[in-house]
């Protein structure tokens, strides 16, 4: 336990002290600020100022509807749903971590004159894991702030969730990115490459994975077969928040439960191939 705290420090004075990390986190919240309450701010803006665009004043309602306290959690989870872009600053994050020793061509001497690979690996889960737990809550933090500012501006309902579910989309954010993070964990471990661990992450969670949902949506027979996808449960988890929750593929109890299992088999995963790995 000793050789695990130590190398979770380790790891953790590196996260401090290295600028991509945070840099990653400001631009999470900054994505969340521009490209989900942004976006439906220009397009009121817009809209609103269109009589001939065959917008309805209910539809204009409807949208700001979105942008108050008491819908913030859906708007800033819809960050870590599908193709979400929290998803992908997440992958790029467990390939940071993870492979910072293969780019620096220190893992041979990491792993043959340090403490064990578990040690190592473990070590640098849990930083993973609490940098992860840093990014949840500034992505919380930042979608109160801009719905509190922006129901103002609008006169919207100043209700807010209860604070329990305020706790449960922080976890919920906490655990979608820790499954992303994983999976880029595993693929820098398979491949050594940070570079080609950072396209094959971000382009199976933008696009592989919905091009194969697409295709099993047509065939009734394998329908079924979304429900075993973690891009899916990540969205229906996120629609469990929103007004979506009845249309979820999936109920939030068994979309947690898949999530957390992809997660384990991710690790396990990069955990196997480090420690059988000869590196001599």
């Amino acid at each position: 336990m000793s050789a695990i705290t130590g190398c979770f420090r380790g790891e953790w004075l590196r996260a401090r002290q290295s600028p991509s990390i945070w840099i990653l986190g400001v631009v999470l919240m900054a994505l969340i600020l521009v490209l989900v309450y942004g976006d439906v701010v220009l397009a009121i803006s817009v809209l609103s100022s269109k009589a001939s665009a065959g917008v309805s004043p209910s539809d204009i309602a409807a949208m700001k509807a979105a942008l108050y306290p008491s819908r913030f959690l859906s708007s800033t989870l819809a960050a870590f749903s599908g193709i979400g872009y929290g998803n992908a600053v997440a992958i790029i994050l467990g390939v940071l971590v993870f492979g910072a020793d293969y780019s620096a061509s220190t893992q041979k001497m990491v792993f043959t004159q340090g403490p064990s690979r578990w040690a190592t690996l473990v070590g640098k889960a849990l930083a993973v894991a609490l940098i992860l737990l840093i990014y949840a809550i500034a992505a919380i933090a930042a979608g109160a702030a801009a719905s509190a500012v922006l129901g103002a501006a609008y006169g919207g309902s100043s209700d807010w969730p209860g604070i329990g579910d305020i706790i449960k989309a922080g976890l919920t954010a906490w655990l979608l990115m820790g499954l992303w993070a994983a999976g880029g964990a595993m693929l820098v471990t398979l491949f050594r490459q940070t570079a080609v661990a950072v396209g094959i992450g971000i382009v199976y969670s933008i696009g592989i994975e919905g091009l194969v949902l697409s295709i099993l949506r047509k065939v009734s027979s394998l329908g079924d077969l979304e429900r075993g996808f973690p891009g899916a449960n990540g969205s229906a988890l996120v629609d469990s928040f929103g007004p979506k929750a009845g249309s979820a593929v999936v109920g939030p109890d068994q979309a947690t439960v898949v999530l957390i299992a992809f997660l384990i088999l991710f690790v396990a995963v990069a955990l196997g191939v480090a420690q059988r790995r000869d590196v001599t």
